[in-house]
């Protein structure tokens, strides 16, 4: 596999989770049963357990189907989803009881949705839990972020169920600047989209039609068929179901019923009064009709909800499989560097007159000596005396420098190096993490150390001893 052709990569989601693969198994109503939430954690992502799915469609006592997740999760740890929305007291309060008894039982990663998430990071921040939050657009992200969530679930216009407006590329650029990490949700069915999304900028992926098609997944085979069978046309959007567009896959029952909401059901939408007790009927309807879809497998009645990811689905195989897949695709992409780098012999730092991978196509932009401020093509300026080593593979080491000056360090890299940058917040004294891929097998930056700066064919910035070296 190519390497992805960018040199940054944003970790906060790993650290937030606690895992080690930045993909995260979507909560799914009505398809998250405890099986496959429990696989994707044991497999080194992040599953989300679906409370109403849990309990409603499943059978399970909220509290002992949280330790049954965890079981299979071999201990691995979970998140929980979090439907926020206030239109019922009742449902709110039961929500509330949610909440405290996953933070109880130790879930510490919550995904919010279809509402004002306040209240979430209010209750679970001290326990030192994490909240991302679902959106479509700037407008719920700037929401989001005044309520305090450390990221957010991007979701786009190739999601399945709700899905978003926008694409994935406009959301990465239009949410970049809430300074947040995001998770692409939407279009993810294999792994060579999985390291595109990454190389976009996005912190993670969130899978959801991908992991139906699975055998934990309890599903009826002929839904998850319909998955590996359909093509990406065959998505359509539905009003019929909640009230606002759900992505499904075309059937004999969505030809027969159309995809519009009925004249009085449009009506009542357009009133605020009216529309809050039909988003209500909707509710409570498409929560039974859902149900009955995940087991009855008959496309004459049944919605299947499902993305246009459909187009890279071609078989119904293992969590754990598809998981390790998706892992090698990361491991390539941004904890090795490929090609004729690898080919040559390393030097041994500070060796001068060695071989340089910086000599051979590279464009040379500067140099770094750390202990110093110094100008970048007379623009930038690292301060790089908090510069630090967080990880080595093999002769690729990944630099990260906490702080930087100036205010224009990131956009001014990014367009030096074509890196997609997702920072967001700037200004003197402002406090960031940004990666680097090097060359050279360092452990340490020593003050006085100097390194060369410079973008590779491939769009790595790449970090070299220059030759000098700081008395030891």
């Amino acid at each position: 596999m190519t390497p992805v052709q960018a040199a940054a990569f944003d970790d906060r989601f790993l650290r937030h989770a606690g895992v080690r693969l930045p993909l995260i198994g979507g909560a799914m109503y009505p398809c998250s049963n405890p099986e496959l939430v429990g696989a994707v954690s044991a497999a080194g992502a992040l599953g989300i357990l679906q409370p109403i799915s849990l309990t409603y469609v499943h059978g399970h006592d909220y509290r002992e189907g949280i330790r049954l997740i965890q079981q299979l999760a071999a201990g691995a740890p979970i998140g929980m989803n979090a439907l926020i929305e206030t239109s019922s007291r009742a449902y709110h309060e039961r929500m509330v009881r949610w909440v405290d008894i996953a933070l109880e039982a130790g879930v510490r990663f919550f995904i919010t949705s279809l509402g004002n998430p306040r209240w979430v990071v209010e209750r679970v921040a001290s326990a030192g839990a994490v909240v991302y939050h679902d959106v479509t657009e700037a407008k719920w992200a700037r929401k989001g972020a005044e309520a305090g969530v450390q990221g957010l679930i991007a979701v786009n216009d190739r999601a399945g169920g709700h899905s978003g407006a926008r694409s994935a590329e406009a959301l990465v650029d239009e949410l970049a600047a809430f300074g947040l990490p995001l998770i692409c949700a939407g279009g993810i069915g294999d792994e060579r989209e999985f390291a595109g999304a990454l190389r976009l900028g996005y912190a993670g992926v969130q899978l959801g039609t991908r992991l139906i098609a699975t055998p934990e997944c309890t599903a009826h085979l002929r839904y998850k068929q319909a998955i590996v069978d359909a093509g990406e046309d065959d998505i359509v959007h539905t009003e019929r179901l909640t009230g606002v567009p759900v992505a499904v896959i075309r059937t004999p029952y969505i030809d027969r019923i159309g995809t519009r909401a009925g004249p009085v059901a449009r009506w009542m939408l357009r009133g605020r009064r009216r529309k809050r007790l039909m988003r209500t009927i909707y509710g409570v309807r498409s929560i039974a009709q859902l149900k009955q879809s995940l087991n009855r497998g008959d496309a004459n009645r049944d919605y299947w909800q499902a993305g246009r990811s459909v187009a890279r689905i071609t078989s119904i195989e293992p969590v754990a499989d598809i998981v390790r897949r998706f892992e090698r695709a990361y491991q390539d992409a941004f904890q090795g560097l490929q090609g004729a780098d690898q080919e040559q012999d390393t030097p041994e730092p500070g060796r001068s007159g060695s071989p340089s991978p910086l000599d051979t196509g590279t464009k040379r932009l500067g140099t770094i000596t750390v202990g110093r401020k110094t100008p970048l093509d007379g623009k930038l300026e690292i301060d790089a005396d908090m510069a630090s080593v967080i990880g080595a593979y093999g002769y690729d080491v990944m630099y990260v420098f906490r702080k930087v000056s100036g205010g224009e360090i990131m956009s001014g890299l990014a367009k030096l190096s074509a890196l997609a940058c997702t920072c967001g917040q700037t200004g003197a004294g402002a406090a960031h993490t940004h990666h680097f891929l090097g060359s050279a097998p360092f452990r340490e930056l020593a003050p006085g150390l100097t390194l060369s700066l410079a973008l590779d064919p491939a769009g790595f910035v790449r970090l070299e001893p220059t030759g000098s070296q700081p008395d030891s």
